[in-house]
């Protein structure tokens, strides 16, 4: 199952050189989230806001653990 950033980019129309473009990221960064090589829940924070700014998206648009969603909830 594709995960939500991938989700997200291919709900903006993105391609993945586009999206990786205008959140100023490497290319296979980005390949390696969208295919789990790198747990993107993991990210970077600069990373996470990075792809939330290319997006328009809030961050647990793209996140999907759940603690660090519980997290997110209790810092909103």
């Amino acid at each position: 199952m594709a995960n939500k950033l991938k989700l997200k980019r291919l709900e903006k129309g993105l391609s993945q050189a586009k999206l990786a473009e205008k959140a100023g990221v490497n290319v296979r960064v980005l390949q390696h989230y969208e295919q789990g090589y790198k747990n993107f829940n993991h990210a970077r924070l600069d990373i996470l806001l990075k792809y939330c700014i290319a997006l328009e998206c809030k961050l647990s648009d793209l996140i999907d653990d759940h603690e660090i969603l519980d997290l997110l909830n209790k810092y909103e």
